[in-house]
């Protein structure tokens, strides 16, 4: 009798709550003529995948689907490889519905106006186009402009050197801390990116929250510019997926230093709706995660501000994916990051992670250059700048750019200028997009090559730059330790003029000789 009215009084209970529960319901459809209605010659699309930021389903043969929403929901779909997605005025991609009834709560910021009642159909328009193996992505970090000044150097230092690379690329990503507490900039932001040209995809970040808000509604102002703060996408044989790791724990009127008050994790919705979009994914896909805060080699960190907390349960999560890039910023550093068991990382093959070059360098700060820019070297002495990372089926070939008109991609520290006859000095270089698989040679005067190692060490150069320069930079930075450094002894160097060469053949290789002449008195 007792287990009878148990099932009874459960069924019950599930009974009344899809009665109260809300679905969505709509289809994905083939929008031939791109005026974002359903006209009798276009037909649904079938096995498109449409998530509720938990919940993931998947479009019937008639591209029809149904998902359970409540008051604080947005949909978006998936795009996959052989279609495209409308654009904004400002090329921001538009696959998502904000279904908020009631709008944001009061916020500093202006957040989502409310939406009212939930609409009979939400469609999603696609448009057809060739699935594309070979392509490029911009990878942007950490723009991080705080005013329409930093802005202006953003656009001049930045925007115009994309352009006048001419790259090619297919759309651009970037990868949190759009701006730098001051979230009224995302507008213009966001047209400073339309000026080039492509679609581009972003990360929520520490400084693009809305600080006056409690945690559930942190994203309002984000959301309301950009779509959902995690979400994925198709290109190619690549599975993009953009998490959002901000975990706020404060607000400005509880703490007085409300704009530290986060730790990186992954939370339990977004995780559930991780491991249910994950299930989609064919095994040959290559999976690349953007987040902004890194996931952390060194297991023993504390700040939970430098790392991802449940790092570990992700790991566990893509354990048995064979193909993985993991893109990241926030360190305002330059680092390739190899995870194995050591780390945590059980898979079959190490964990690539890139902790990108911001974009920022130094918060917008140090000595400006000719044009009155500031030269914003990051604080381990790599250039501000960006990645393009070209993708070959499942497989990718990554390039670091400096911002302004260098196209160089070392710093030889040393030896250089004039120097005294006096026993031992050191080769010393920073490889900006050096990693482990880099082979960094120096030969002076044609004489016998210096195998150069890897030492983890701050920059003379941006070292020398906080000391000249330290009213120049903004006042909570200083130098870090690098790991963009390699160096090499070398004695016995005669009176005269000398030559060094420096060879860098990377991962690809790719091989650039740079020069550099001394003198020993």
């Amino acid at each position: 009798m007792k287990i009878l009215f148990t099932t009874v009084f459960t069924l019950l209970s599930l009974f009344i709550y899809s009665q109260n529960q809300e679905f969505a319901k709509g289809k994905v459809f083939s929008d031939i003529n791109r005026n974002g209605k359903i006209d009798t010659n276009e037909k649904g699309i079938a096995n498109i995948l449409v998530s509720n930021q938990k919940d993931v389903v998947i479009t019937d043969i008639n591209g029809d689907y149904t998902i359970p929403v409540d008051n604080q929901t947005i949909i978006f779909i998936t795009k996959p490889s052989d279609y495209s997605v409308p654009l904004d005025c400002n090329n921001v991609p538009q696959f998502y519905y904000i279904h908020q009834p009631d709008g944001s709560p009061d916020v500093e910021y202006e957040g989502i106006k409310p939406t009212g009642i939930l609409p009979e159909f939400i469609n999603f328009p696609l448009y057809k186009t060739d699935k594309k193996d070979a392509f490029s992505v911009l990878v942007f970090a950490d723009v991080q402009v705080a005013d329409q000044n930093e802005l202006e150097y953003f656009r001049e230092d930045v925007i115009s050197n994309v352009l006048n690379n001419n790259h090619h690329v297919d759309f651009g990503l970037s990868l949190g801390d759009l701006v730098h507490d001051n979230v009224a900039l995302f507008q213009d932001y966001k047209k400073s990116m339309a000026l080039l040209g492509i679609p581009h995809y972003s990360v929520q970040g520490n400084h693009d929250v809305n600080y006056d808000a409690e945690e559930i509604y942190s994203s309002e102002t984000f959301k309301k510019h950009f779509g959902p703060n995690y979400y994925s996408f198709d290109y190619g044989n690549v599975h993009f997926i953009c998490l959002d790791n901000i975990e706020r724990y404060c607000t400005k009127k509880s703490n007085t230093e409300w704009w530290n008050c986060y730790r990186g994790n992954i939370g339990h919705k977004q995780f559930l709706w991780l491991k249910n979009d994950l299930q989609h994914v064919p095994d040959n896909r290559l999976i690349v995660i953007s987040q902004h805060i890194p996931f952390q080699e060194l297991l023993n960190i504390t700040d939970g501000r430098e790392t991802v907390e449940n790092q570990n349960e992700l790991f566990e999560l893509l354990k048995e994916r064979e193909n993985i890039l993991i893109l990241a910023g926030h360190r305002h550093t330059l680092q390739h990051c190899y995870f194995n068991k050591p780390d945590g990382w059980f898979g079959n093959k190490e964990l690539h992670q890139i902790v990108c070059s911001s974009v920022s360098g130094s918060w917008w700060s140090g000595p400006k250059d000719e044009n009155g820019i500031p030269l914003a070297t990051q604080i381990d002495g790599v250039p501000n700048g960006y990645f393009i990372i070209e993708f070959q089926d499942n497989t990718y070939v990554h390039t670091y750019f400096q911002a302004g008109n260098s196209a160089n991609q070392i710093r030889i520290e040393s030896p250089k200028g004039v120097g005294e006859e006096n026993g031992s000095r050191k080769i010393i270089v920073n490889v900006f997009n050096g990693n482990k698989y880099s082979n960094v040679i120096a030969a002076i005067d044609n004489s016998k090559t210096i195998d150069l190692s890897n030492e983890i060490m701050k920059d003379p150069y941006i070292d020398n730059q906080f000391q000249t320069y330290k009213k120049e930079y903004k006042s909570w930075i200083s130098p870090s330790k690098s790991t963009q450094i390699w160096s090499g002894d070398i004695y016995s160097i005669e009176k005269g003029f000398h030559i060094l060469k420096v060879t860098v053949i990377d991962e690809f290789d790719r091989k650039n000789n740079f020069f550099s002449v001394f003198e020993i008195k």
